[in-house]
């Protein structure tokens, strides 16, 4: 990978002054080392799982090695983009805010903390063992500080409580105990409207990893039925106007009440 990565820096370094190396590295393990649907196509368990990631962690890690001991006179910055599903507690119960967090660190931290710490969160750590790979002192210090920026993809929220029967001590849904959907559903089964997830996401990053650089490199949504849409259809899509406007305006209210450094925002059409 750093050698291909070195190639790309050689031929396009002179245009390109932002890189993402990795995009979707949960996706990545989870469905192509998981549940198969992606290539490789493989369904394997949960130790090829982390050690899926662990190997795209150092494969980030040697692409900056790479860019930052040879082309740094480019001038370009490097991040790496991750999805994230908000993780809003059903309650204000100590134990819901607890799995909350838990669920974040199994789907956000995993990727995020040993970019910016070199190490894996700890509750993924007492909850997995060795199963968690393990870096060495070199590789932490490689990983550490190896991102310019953050990206994150973010589309969606799902309420989240405790629940000691999972593995992770958590259950989750897109709607409430009482059947109560979390937001409009979109054109997906996983995709509801929720606007408080953009201005979340944006604060906990900020928050938690030091007013780090964060770009919005995805979010936006489907429409069942949008495909079959012509003229005015097209063009009144009130649906997309009213998600992006509202997500919009979430990520402003958030970057501006916590002094965030939130330079991009991308939308997925």
């Amino acid at each position: 990978f750093a050698y291909y990565a070195q190639t790309l820096y050689a031929r396009f370094g002179d245009k390109i002054k932002h890189w993402v190396t990795i995009n979707e590295p949960a996706s990545i393990c989870d469905h192509g080392y998981k549940s198969g649907i992606y290539a490789p196509g493989l369904k394997l368990d949960k130790l090829a799982l982390y050690k899926c990631g662990h190997n795209l962690l150092l494969a980030h890690a040697a692409a900056v090695k790479v860019y930052r001991d040879k082309f740094s006179s480019q001038g370009a910055k490097i991040g790496f983009s991750t999805n994230l599903v908000w993780a809003e507690p059903l309650t204000d119960a100590a134990e819901d805010k607890k799995a909350a967090q838990n669920k974040l660190d199994r789907e956000f931290g995993w990727m995020v903390d040993p970019l910016v710490t070199g190490r894996y969160p700890e509750s993924m750590r007492q909850a997995l063992g060795d199963d968690l790979p393990r870096f060495t002192e070199k590789q932490k210090a490689q990983l550490k500080g190896s991102i310019d920026f953050l990206g994150i993809n973010i589309y969606t929220a799902r309420w989240v409580w405790h629940n000691p029967d999972k593995p992770f001590g958590w259950k989750e849904s897109s709607r409430d105990k009482a059947g109560v959907p979390i937001g409009e559903q979109g054109g997906a089964t996983w995709l509801y409207n929720v606007p408080f997830a953009m201005g979340n996401v944006l604060r906990y990053v900020g928050e938690k990893y030091n007013r780090q650089e964060t770009w919005i490199t995805e979010f936006g949504t489907g429409i069942t039925g949008e495909g079959a849409w012509t003229g005015n259809q097209v063009l009144n899509d009130s649906y997309r106007t009213k998600f992006y406007s509202g997500y919009l305006n979430s990520a402003c209210d958030a970057i501006k009440k916590y002094k965030l450094n939130v330079p991009m925002i991308f939308a997925w059409s």
